[in-house]
């Protein structure tokens, strides 16, 4: 089945996973300070809450899972 995206989704895909991608390249050296690390993807993306990286990094995840999975 395709899914049908528009552009308006796709920006918004594209974000997320350039969101999660730096998540994870902070993320990557266990000695690093999550809140730190939260703060400084808040600061380069302009989001204003830490709920919305954890929201962010859950769906792309899950995405990721559900497109593994086909």
């Amino acid at each position: 089945m395709t899914t049908l995206r528009t552009d308006y989704k796709k920006r918004k895909i594209e974000r997320e996973d350039a969101v999660y991608a730096y998540f994870q390249k902070l993320s990557a050296n266990e000695a690093s300070d999550r809140v730190a690390i939260i703060e400084n993807v808040m600061k380069k993306f302009g989001i204003y809450s830490r709920s919305t990286v954890y929201a962010i990094v859950h769906r792309v995840e899950k995405r990721m899972k559900q497109e593994a999975g086909k």
